[in-house]
């Protein structure tokens, strides 16, 4: 298979097993489509490390320094979490052009799911986003890497 179809497969593997987290055990992956396209990186540890980073720095400056001079709650909110992941990476690019995603192809994975792993653990938390994120994140890489070995 190539890599558009291994990217595909892994963004709907990721959709049905976040949405079957969410419904069955009401705990949110981070956004559903998040677990699919992390699925593509989670074999490289720094990019990974990097998306939790700018996760964790986009929540902290969401939760801690915005919501003290702004009004933030639903859209405005999610809103501000998805700036606040853009300006992180940005600012990463500029400052070491050789990060991880520096491909064209993942180049809005660095930017579009911290901000939506930020929005979701302002909502339940960091102690429950994260792992959920990576449990379904690395279940999705393991079945994706199990259908490519059978097809």
């Amino acid at each position: 298979m190539s890599m558009i179809t291994e990217f595909y497969l892994a963004v709907a593997v990721g959709l049905i097993l976040s949405i079957a987290m969410e419904e069955f055990l009401g705990i949110s992956s981070g956004g559903v489509v998040v677990a699919g396209y992390l699925a593509m990186i989670c074999d490289d540890l720094i990019s990974m490390a990097i998306v939790l980073l700018v996760s964790l720095l986009t929540y902290l400056v969401v939760e801690l320094v915005l919501s003290r001079f702004l009004l933030l709650f639903g859209k405005r909110k999610f809103v501000a979490c998805l700036l606040v992941s853009l300006i992180f990476k940005v600012a990463a690019d500029i400052l070491v052009p050789t990060l991880p995603f520096a491909t064209l192809a993942f180049r809005g994975i660095g930017v579009i799911s911290p901000g939506l792993i930020a929005n979701t653990s302002a909502r339940q938390g960091l102690h429950i986003t994260i792992p959920a994120v990576l449990a379904v994140t690395y279940a999705t890489f393991g079945i994706v890497r199990l259908l490519m070995l059978l097809f």
